[in-house]
């Protein structure tokens, strides 16, 4: 029986799933073997392509009964049964709670499903991938469900603005920031009393303000990887957030902070086992003048850190950059002078009318002229 798919490897793009039975190997029989009887078999044989006779434990997706009911936990801590196929991948699922809970498009993008591990740590799942595998695989975990609702987003300044216009987002926010405050990802310092006092939907913004200024706000503090850091094996912790990435190394008790202006470039390596990025060594421009005149590059440092959360990193990274984008156009269209308009100037007086003389008195002036020219002369 298959016990576990490496994701991206050979069995998982074959299309093998955990809970499978192998029943044949290239024709030889190897139903109850062992994994490395199996394997030392495959290895006497000398070929390269494998053909093999697998019994799934679950229906394929073209039978028409294949439904199954799903749960999503809220951030209240409440369960949202989802009655869909078994094989709907993770945003199509998505998509389906957006509709029963009315959730609008703008606060749809700063939300997504997370699971959660062992540990209490929550990853972000991949769009792609099957909520049901997850959901089955964690049936003997305490909570009603491993699949969370919980928001997505960095910037504090760009969830203060959607809260203001999406209500059901920011109850969401409200909610999320209690289950923080008590599982103490946020951490609480002589405000906790002040916290305490106002957990209720009436204080709902000024909890809020009060929780975004605490530490763990609105960022995610990955578990330990291993990075080679001075020539040896390092345990670093790795710490998210809007303004910075924080790099901190329990064992020796440093810690280093890159901007994210200096990230150069970030990618995930080895079929998702490592997450690597490049950045500027220094905190100034990318270019300076040698002795020559001439413009050379200043060189970047590679970090390489082994995880099994390499895509969460990434998307990480990606979502950063995205909002630091996205502020700097909002934060222009803020800044920006409309244009004065210059108050309606009112029309012009129409001239008073002239006396119009009346022409009899005209004629009469005439005819006094006239009369005594000669003695005007």
């Amino acid at each position: 029986m298959v016990s576990a798919v490496l994701r991206r490897g050979a069995a998982d793009q074959a299309g093998l799933r955990k809970g499978d039975r192998i029943l044949e190997v290239n024709g030889l029989n190897v139903e109850g073997s062992t994994h490395r009887n199996v394997v030392g078999s495959y290895l006497k044989m000398e070929e390269m392509n494998l053909t093999m006779i697998v019994v799934s434990k679950f229906l394929m997706e073209c039978d028409p009964m294949c439904e199954v009911e799903i749960r999503l936990m809220l951030p209240d801590a409440t369960a949202m049964s989802i009655r869909t196929r078994r094989s709907i991948s993770a945003s199509l699922f998505f998509s389906c709670a957006q509709r029963r809970l009315h959730m609008s498009r703008e606060g749809a993008a700063a939300c997504a499903i997370f699971e959660l591990l062992d540990n209490s740590f929550e990853r972000k799942v991949n769009e792609s991938e099957s909520v049901h595998e997850l959901y089955t695989h964690n049936y003997s975990s305490a909570s009603s469900s491993c699949l969370l609702l919980r928001k997505f987003i960095f910037d504090i300044d760009r969830e203060r603005s959607l809260c203001k216009r999406d209500m059901v987002f920011k109850h969401f926010c409200f909610l999320q920031a209690i289950s923080d405050l008590h599982s103490g990802k946020v951490v609480t310092t002589r405000k906790s009393y002040q916290l305490r006092a106002i957990q209720n939907e009436e204080n709902m913004d000024e909890l809020l303000e009060l929780a975004r200024e605490l530490e763990g706000y609105n960022q995610v503090t990955f578990p330990p990887s291993f990075c080679a850091l001075r020539k040896r094996r390092q345990t670093v912790i790795m710490v998210i957030r809007y303004s910075n990435l924080l790099l901190k190394c329990p064992e020796d008790g440093n810690s280093m902070e890159i901007e994210w202006n200096r990230i150069q470039d970030f990618r995930v390596c080895d079929e998702a086992t490592a997450f690597s990025f490049e950045y500027l060594k220094e905190d100034q421009e990318s270019v300076e003048n040698n002795e020559d005149g001439e413009k050379r590059q200043k060189k970047t440092k590679y970090v390489r850190l082994e995880t099994g959360f390499a895509e969460y990193m990434a998307e990480c990274f990606a979502e950063i950059q995205f909002e630091r984008q996205a502020g700097s156009d909002w934060r222009k269209e803020q800044m920006r002078i409309p244009a004065s308009r210059e108050p309606c100037q009112e029309p012009p007086a129409p001239p008073e009318p002239k006396e119009n003389v009346p022409t009899h008195k005209i004629q009469f002036e005439k005819r006094i002229l006239e009369q005594h020219r000669d003695c005007i002369d």
